[in-house]
């Protein structure tokens, strides 16, 4: 089937009703000339990182909240206040696309306005990253008309499109762009015990496959009944060595708040993206304060400084770790 998502999916999970039998894929094995038949990750932690000017520590992701249902101009306020809070990357919601209320190109528009208003008032510059998803014609067009109006990223609803849609924008020549995945649906494919597919086959090797530069999963923190054996085997095929692929930054989200955030970064290392959205938008100070208490539980991660200790000099952090502090 060479190198597909298509025929990769027909062969390995399809003709099931002919041969009905019960079986989960659980991993593959990769030759070296199958895997040269994709591009992988274009930019990679280390690009990322160059790209971001981020070297070192976690990167700090907001999915803004509320998740859909205004225009970009309230959009791009509540993009404003979370820039203003130091967040590095954010993008919008897996649930807001092409809308009519709210034109992607629209939000790219306002957005990446919002994020030079607050870099000449602040010297931080946020990288927006939209959700390009849509009909399998359409990504590619949304990912280069998102790139001419200043997107710092993009993101594509991995699963609802297909990896090889993915692929498709990861290989155009004319795009330059990191590229993140997201998981809206994956439990549809990898949670039956009996048939579909391994969660960190499916969002870690093959979403590297495809060319995500980071690839979120869901965490062990959250409300989900996810497996940490899961959690950290998708993180381990994301960055693992894989021939000449680049690898995959892995990034969590589910119930991602300071508390939780460092215990991330103590099972995946300071390589990861945090996805964080009512820790962010929810804090009792505003959303500005929400990311600063973000920021500042991660230097303390990075640095080895309990929380605790850091938030007696940061009432930002000392009200979140106030209302989210406990397990």
């Amino acid at each position: 089937f060479g190198p597909r998502f298509p025929m990769l999916f027909t062969t390995l999970l399809g003709n099931d009703v002919s041969t009905a039998t019960q079986l989960k894929l659980v991993d593959l094995t990769l030759s070296p000339s199958f895997v040269e038949g994709f591009g992988g990750p274009k930019y990679g932690i280390a690009g990322l990182r160059q790209q971001l000017g981020i070297p070192q520590r976690p990167i700090l992701l907001n999915m803004i909240k509320p998740c859909t249902g205004y225009g970009p101009e309230v959009g791009a306020a509540f993009f404003a206040e979370s820039a203003r809070g130091g967040t590095d990357v954010i993008k919008d919601d897996e649930l807001l696309g092409n809308t009519s209320f709210s034109p992607m190109l629209d939000r790219v528009t306002a957005y990446t306005r919002a994020a030079e208003q607050v870099y000449q008032e602040t010297g931080h510059r946020a990288a927006y990253c939209p959700n390009i998803t849509d009909r399998p014609d359409k990504v590619v067009e949304n990912a280069l008309r998102a790139q001419e109006l200043g997107a710092g990223m993009v993101m594509i609803n991995a699963v609802a499109t297909g990896l090889g849609v993915v692929q498709a924008v990861a290989e155009d020549p004319s795009f330059t762009l990191p590229i993140l995945t997201h998981y809206a649906g994956a439990g549809s494919l990898t949670e039956n015990l009996r048939a579909g597919i391994s969660s960190p086959l499916l969002l870690g090797k093959l979403a590297r496959l495809a060319g995500a530069d980071v690839a979120m999963f869901g965490s062990v923190y959250s409300s989900y009944p996810l497996l940490r054996e899961k959690y950290l085997r998708t993180a381990h095929f994301q960055t693992m060595p894989l021939f000449d692929l680049k690898p995959t930054m892995p990034s969590v989200g589910g119930g991602i708040h300071p508390v939780t955030a460092a215990r991330i970064v103590e099972d995946i290392g300071l390589d990861v993206m945090l996805a964080v959205g009512g820790a962010i938008q929810g804090h009792p100070d505003g959303t500005a304060a929400g990311g600063r208490a973000m920021r500042l539980a991660i230097d303390a991660v990075v640095a080895g400084v309990p929380l605790e200790d850091k938030a007696q000099e940061h009432p930002e952090l000392a009200k979140a770790l106030e209302l989210w502090g406990g397990d």
